[in-house]
């Protein structure tokens, strides 16, 4: 009997730390064969432009435009949360109010942090299981991916 409890208990401790994520993180991938313009406002945090490759230096307006190039990516939310089950990115959690994202043949404009999380699942920006699994490291309730394609 002994033995049974202390298995059960160490299953489900290792069940509870496998589980745990608590990273919050929201990427733009730019897919496509263009570049793109993409405008977040107000403007990114000092630690956000780090993963920025060829971030504008002295940029002392409202905003920030970035043009990524094929095939890169651009992270406008990462945190580190204390809560480790369940989590998910939620609105409070966003630092940016308006994502406008240009390219040859279409304007996505998100006027509002829930506008900002619905192309979390819009068919034209969400993450497709089948044909983005090479481009995307993880995808969950708290990895949200938004998609730039043709």
């Amino acid at each position: 009997m002994k033995r049974i409890k202390k298995l059960l208990t160490f299953l489900s401790t290792v069940i509870l730390l496998t589980s745990c994520e608590g990273f919050k993180v929201l990427t733009i991938h730019n897919t496509s064969a263009n570049e793109a313009k993409v405008t977040v406002r107000p403007g990114l945090d000092y630690s956000d432009k780090k993963q920025i490759h060829n971030y504008p230096n002295n940029q002392t307006s409202d905003s920030t435009t970035v043009v990524l190039k094929p095939d890169s990516s651009m992270t406008i939310l990462s945190i580190f949360t204390g809560m480790m089950f369940n989590v998910k990115i939620k609105e409070s959690d966003l630092r940016t109010d308006y994502l406008r994202i240009e390219t040859k043949t279409d304007t996505i404009v998100a006027k509002s942090r829930n506008e900002i999380l619905q192309l979390l699942n819009d068919d034209r920006t969400r993450y497709r299981r089948k044909t983005d699994k090479d481009k995307v490291m993880a995808s969950s309730r708290n990895f949200g991916n938004i998609f730039i394609r043709k």
